[in-house]
């Protein structure tokens, strides 16, 4: 019996690490797809300056990207805005409408705690953008800043 304490303390123990190292390793997978989501937002919200400088392939190929990381809704969201660019029949309060909900579903799926929903989305957001020359010259000046760290 004396024997036996010192073995089941180590057999404890080894699964104690072994639980603690898999939480560990959960814990690392979650943050990585969480940052991998955030570059992916933020590049996506760059993109759409670019629609409104009348240059809609950044949001484009970014929407395509989302595949790779967004959640369903974000998805939805996505293509909500894509058709609803693309038919030519939105008008703005329409594309205003699904943008808000896209914004919203990426709040959502990064996990951030929000009491903005779809009814505030609807009766408070209103997507506010430059003039197209300013946003041209705006972008234009953010690639040659990037040519400069790179």
């Amino acid at each position: 019996m004396g024997t036996s304490i010192p073995i089941v303390v180590a057999i404890v123990s080894a699964f104690a690490g072994l639980i603690t190292w898999i939480a560990q390793k959960d814990r690392e997978r979650r943050d990585s797809a969480r940052q991998k989501k955030l570059d992916l937002y933020e590049t996506l919200l760059a993109s759409v300056i670019h629609l409104t400088a009348q240059d809609a392939t950044p949001f484009f190929v970014k929407s395509q990207q989302a595949w790779l990381f967004a959640s369903d809704d974000v998805l939805t969201q996505i293509n909500a805005y894509t058709r609803a660019l693309a038919s030519g029949d939105a008008d703005n309060n329409e594309l205003n409408d699904i943008l808000g909900k896209l914004l919203l579903s990426m709040r959502l799926d990064l996990g951030l705690k929000t009491q903005i929903n779809e009814d505030w989305v609807k009766s408070h957001f209103r997507a506010v953008t430059a003039p197209p020359e300013q946003l041209k010259k705006y972008l234009a000046s953010k690639r040659s800043d990037k040519r400069a760290d790179g």
